[in-house]
This record gives structure tokens, C-alpha cells and sequence, in this order.
């Protein structure tokens, strides 16, 4: 379903506390009235998480706390309207989810978007508090679990491959240990509405240089209307499309809504770098007006855009064309703008994706590593002309995509993302996953084994269901004979950002299509460097500086080691001697 941003919708920003306690120490909000709140509770910023909350509160320190260790519960007070229904947009990552003392569900999957409708538990009234026990991750992982068909030096625990969370914050020797806990994305209150988009599927194409939508909206209204009381029209920038409707079989109070419409020579979105003079690209403001009798509801869509994508991957080629027009795509892995709090609006974001646009940059891979980014990341990436290149959040491991419960969660995680995406025109590739085809190939697993029919099969299958505007590839890297090859499909280049290869070895590796590759080291700001480092510890050259620079665990130098060995033969001077 595109977003869809509803009458009614506010975002829940009441006065939040988070308390820690043991692992299991309370299994349920039962016990809220006695032992929790005798709990040491401290404020909380939602959305965040644990770790941004310790930070407000001037309390957070990297590796003081493993997050992963302990049990979190936030709650907060709150009146909602009758009939209400609530949706959270992230929480990260093993949660129970209660209104009062009464579970409302339990979720198991950061990415996922879930909604309860409070009608049916609000028999004590609308005025109450909503608890969120996060349960420990690292008590998870030691449920027995069948065992991974090969292991990867990614991560310590290898049952992570079981849990749909982020391995930000997992990863030694790459991200610091914060590890993500906590309800990180908006918790929204919908209101009860007589009109109300149950699914929304509204796709834009190009055809003879005309730009073509196509809508299919299911409408639900709390009475009962016919065809001569309620009208649908899409509306796109000036123009209006009245929409056909029809009664669903067997619902009494459900409508489908179908048309489309055609933008004559329709302006086409570009990436900055290429299109108009002006290099700004196109965009269509987007929303749907529902009418009855003399009542109208606007359901805001955002903006969509009109482009083409195509890949031409002749002779071990991977090459990007937008609008028929070759791309040379140039950019960088996009990571989260703050690891802490994992924030996404754009206040956090616009600073530095404009200087990405500024840099000359014109695509943004989304790694299989993070997290499915916010609403706002693809807006303004529409919005400033840069291409991304979406991985789905599976990295290096041998998943258990034949459990029937796993596979049907990361399905309903892939769709959803989809919905939620579906009109970003920013969107170029999706990606099943990151190196787990060179993880198996590197460790002698048997080909056949490279690519399971998860993203073999089932993923693609939903990506061309969905957005068929967009080109899909199971694995980053992959393509050649090896997964690993450099010269042929995408590749992932390390020679001379890890393995101190010769300078001159990017050029003559014979490098195709790059979706990720290393730079050098560099040092964080000040803030950064004064919350790691006290009582005049040395940046540079104190153990605990050291053990923060990221290293490759195949290597004895690193990353720091890597830019010194560069900066020696190029400038001809002793790193070590100069600091």
C-alpha cells in the first residue's frame, strides 16, 4: 500500500519512562501496580531508544551496558478516543506490547509496521497506560535452535540469523556496542473515521512519454453508501481522475475504487545529475478525495515521479539507465545518522544528504546490515535527485527461510516495505541481500547452496509484484563465475581500502559495478572523540582509542594501520613520527 497519511493521525509523544531490570524478572504488566512501579523509572524520548535516553540524560557511555543483556520496559500515560486504533512503526526488537495490564500482541521483528484496533480493549475506558517489555536478545539466542549450514565471522552469536533485528551495534570490530533497544519509530493514534484506506496500490509508469497511474484502493466507510451518495477521485498536481467503484463481494461496507489516469508528455524525474537544466527533479503532489454527500475527506499520498529504470548486465556488464540515459552512478553506503537513536525525520537527515547531493554523489546504497530507513530518508532522496540502491535486511548468514513462521515474517516484512515505498521514484535496485552468496562461495560451500529460494524465487516474485519499475538482484556482490569476482557483475572492492593493494590496483582490477567498496579511515568529531576518551587519553595512540578503529578479522592491521600505509607512500613521511 502507498503511504497514505490519514484524517486524524497523531503521533503519540506523551511523557515516556523506560526502567531496566533483570532478564525475565517480570514476564508480564500484571505486576504494574506493585513491583513496577517500584522500578527505578527514568524519562524517555520516543521515538529512541534505551541508549538515546541514557545520552539525554547524560548517562550513556560506549560499552558501559550491553543492551542485548537486560529486559527494557517504557510506558506512558494516555487517553484515546473510542474506538481508536494504534500503529507502531518500529520496535526494536523482541517486545510484548500491553494496554493496562492486558497484552495487546507481542511482535518479534523491527522492521515491521503493527496495528491493534482498541475498541475491543477498552471496556475500562479510554484514559490509560501503554506498556512496551523489551525482552533480552542475548536470552533469546540461547534457545536451541537448528544449526546455520555454514557460520560467518560477522557476528559472535550465530542464532542472530533467527531474529529480524538490526546487526548495528553486533558486529565487532565494525560498529560500536549499542545495539538497538526500544520503540525507535513513531507510535502513531489513528482515529475512528466514517471513511478509512484499508490498501492503497497506486503505481506510476511511462508510456510514449506520458506518465501513467494506475490506482486499485479497497475504502472502508462505517455506513452504508452506494454509488450515488460517494465519490473517489485520484488527484495528481492539477488534474483529477474520478475513479470506478464497486461494492466487494460479501462486504457490506467495503468499496473498491479502480481508474487510470494519464499525464499528457508528463515532466520526468532524473537523478540530480542528469534531466533539466536546473537539475530539480520532478515530482507530482499526490493525494485522493473522497466524497459523501457534502463531506470530504483528503487522504494525503506525498509526491510521486515518472522514470524508467533499466540495467543492462551484457558480457558480466552491470550498467544503469534512467529514462533510456546511461548513469554513471557515484555515491556511497548510507548508515544511519545517528547509531544511538537510529533517528529518521528529516531535520536529522536533509544536513547530510544534502552534502551527499552537494559531493557530486547521485546513488545511496541502504546496506543489508542497517535498517529499513524512514519515510522521510526516500522523500528527500526523491526529493534531491539520488538514486538508492535498496538492500533488504539480510547480510551474511545461512537464514532459515524454510521455518513456515520465519518466512512467513520476513515476507510480511519485504511487503510492507514495498507498500510503504511504492511511489518513490528514488528507488533503482533492490537487493535480496549483502554477501551472503561470497559468504557461502568463501567458505566452500557447494554452489547450489549459494542462493536460497527466498531470494532466488519468492523475493523477486514480490519485488515484480510490487514495483516492477524497479530492477531486482538477489546478492551484492554477485555475477561472475565466483560471487567474488571483481570483473564481472556488482562487486564489492577492498584491494586497496583493507588490503593494501597498490593504488594503481582499482584501475587495473577491471571493476564493473561497485556497490560497495572502502575508503580511508578517518577521525569523528570532537564530541565523539571526548565521549570515548577521558583523562587526557591521546587519540591516535591510547589502547582504547585502538580498540575503537575498525578492523577486518581475516587481517593483523586496521583501518587506521591501512590509511597510514597510504599516507607514507604517498607523502613519503612516517605516520607514527609525525603524531
Amino acid at each position: 500500500m502507498a503511504k497514505i497519511t490519514h484524517p486524524g493521525q497523531t503521533i503519540l509523544d506523551a511523557e515516556w519512562q523506560y526502567a531496566e531490570v533483570e532478564t525475565g524478572q517480570f514476564a508480564d504488566a500484571s505486576v504494574l501496580p506493585s513491583e513496577l512501579n517500584a522500578l527505578i523509572w527514568k524519562a524517555a524520548q520516543v521515538p529512541g531508544t534505551v541508549a538515546s535516553a541514557q545520552r539525554e540524560a547524560k548517562e550513556f557511555a560506549y560499552g558501559a551496558t550491553n543492551y542485548d543483556d537486560y529486559d527494557y520496559w517504557f510506558r506512558c500515560e494516555c487517553s484515546l478516543s473510542q474506538a481508536a486504533s494504534l500503529r507502531f512503526d518500529g520496535l526494536a526488537s523482541l517486545v510484548d506490547v500491553y494496554w493496562n495490564d492486558a497484552l495487546l500482541f507481542s511482535a518479534d521483528n523491527m522492521f515491521r509496521q503493527y496495528r491493534v484496533d482498541m475498541q475491543a480493549h477498552q471496556s475500562g475506558g479510554t484514559n490509560g497506560v501503554i506498556s512496551l517489555r523489551f525482552k533480552s536478545v542475548n536470552a533469546t539466542l540461547k534457545i536451541r535452535r537448528p544449526r546455520a549450514r555454514w557460520r560467518t565471522k560477522l557476528v559472535e552469536q550465530q542464532q542472530l540469523r533467527w531474529l529480524r533485528t538490526s546487526l548495528l551495534g553486533r558486529i565487532p570490530g565494525w560498529s560500536p556496542p549499542v545495539a538497538p533497544v526500544g520503540p525507535y519509530r513513531p507510535l502513531v493514534i489513528e482515529a475512528a473515521s466514517v471513511v478509512k484506506i484499508i490498501h492503497a496500490d497506486i503505481r506510476s509508469s511511462v508510456r510514449d512519454g506520458d506518465g501513467i497511474v494506475n490506482a486499485t484502493i479497497e475504502i472502508n466507510t462505517s455506513v452504508s453508501v452506494d454509488s450515488a451518495t460517494l465519490a473517489i477521485s485520484l488527484c495528481l498536481g492539477d488534474q483529477r481522475l474520478a475513479l470506478t467503484l464497486a461494492k466487494k463481494e460479501n462486504e457490506m461496507h467495503q468499496l473498491l475504487a479502480q481508474g487510470e489516469m494519464q499525464i499528457a508528455q508528463a515532466q520526468l524525474w532524473w537523478p540530480h545529475t542528469h534531466g533539466n537544466p536546473a537539475c530539480t527533479p520532478a515530482l507530482y503532489r499526490a493525494h485522493i478525495e473522497v466524497t459523501i454527500g457534502t463531506q470530504q475527506y483528503l487522504f494525503d499520498l506525498g509526491k510521486l515521479g515518472f522514470r524508467t529504470i533499466e540495467v543492462r548486465q551484457n558480457d558480466g556488464d552491470f550498467h544503469l539507465y534512467v529514462n533510456g540515459v546511461s548513469v554513471f552512478c557515484r555515491g556511497a553506503c548510507w548508515t544511519p545518522v545517528d547509531l544511538i537513536s537510529l533517528a529518521g525525520d528529516a531535520s536529522d537527515l536533509l544536513p547530510t544528504l544534502t552534502l551527499a547531493r552537494d559531493a557530486g554523489m547521485n546513488m545511496l546504497r541502504v546496506g543489508g546490515t542497517m535498517l529499513y530507513e524512514s519515510d522521510d530518508f526516500y522523500r528527500l532522496c526523491d526529493e534531491l535527485g539520488l538514486l538508492v540502491w535498496q538492500d533488504f535486511m539480510f547480510a551474511n548468514m545461512d537464514y532459515p527461510v524454510d521455518d513456515p513462521a520465519f518466512s512467513d515474517n520476513i515476507r510480511q516484512e519485504a511487503t510492507q516495505f514495498l507498500d510503504r515505498t511504492q511511489l518513490s521514484p528514488c528507488i533503482a535496485v533492490l537487493c535480496g541481500s549483502s554477501e551472503i552468496e561470497q559468504q557461502a562461495a568463501m567458505l566452500g560451500v557447494a554452489p547450489n547452496l549459494w542462493r536460497n529460494h527466498f531470494f532466488a524465487e519468492s523475493l523477486p516474485q514480490l519485488c515484480n509484484a510490487m514495483r516492477p519499475d524497479a530492477t531486482y538482484i538477489a546478492s551484492s556482490p554477485s555475477g561472475g563465475v565466483m560471487p567474488f569476482q571483481l570483473d564481472a557483475g556488482v562487486a564489492h572492492y577492498f584491494g586497496v581500502g583493507a588490503y593494501l593493494r597498490p593504488l594503481e590496483d582499482a584501475r587495473r582490477a577491471g571493476l564493473r559495478f561497485t556497490s560497495e567498496c572502502l575508503g580511508f579511515s578517518n577521525m569523528p568529531d570532537d564530541s565523539t572523540i571526548e565521549a570515548l576518551l577521558k583523562n587526557g587519553e591521546a587519540p591516535g595512540t591510547h589502547p582504547v582509542w585502538k580498540q575503537r578503529v575498525p578492523r577486518d578479522s581475516g587481517t593483523g592491521w586496521d583501518f587506521e594501520d591501512v590509511r597510514d600505509h597510504y599516507m607514507a607512500q604517498l607523502f613519503q613521511l612516517d605516520p607514527a613520527r609525525l603524531r
